[in-house]
């Protein structure tokens, strides 16, 4: 009894210890040109955008005839000139 608690707290340390070594991995993206910075507004570069595409879901896509599609955006509407009101799909979380 008490080698078969300790096979499986040898067991449960070791599967712990693997999720670990996998967390601590690195992920590397060649891109032609260095990242300067992943806000568009700041600069608004392909390199920057291509890595920022892998970051964050946008609100609106587009299809492929370019028409606008939902993606975490359930619906928008144009509130007046400078605000649009978007409702986030349902289940997610806009901030």
């Amino acid at each position: 009894m008490l080698l078969s608690r300790l096979i499986r707290m040898a067991m449960l340390l070791w599967l712990a210890s693997a999720g670990a070594t996998a967390a601590a991995q690195e992920l590397v993206i060649g891109l032609s040109t260095p990242v300067t910075s992943l806000d568009p507004h700041f600069h608004n570069l392909t390199p920057n955008n291509n890595v920022a595409d892998h970051v964050f879901e946008k609100l609106v896509g587009k299809d492929a005839k370019e028409a606008l599609k939902p993606l975490l955006a359930e619906s928008w509407k144009t509130v007046n000139d400078n605000h649009l009101g978007v409702q986030a799909a349902q289940g997610r979380q806009v901030a």
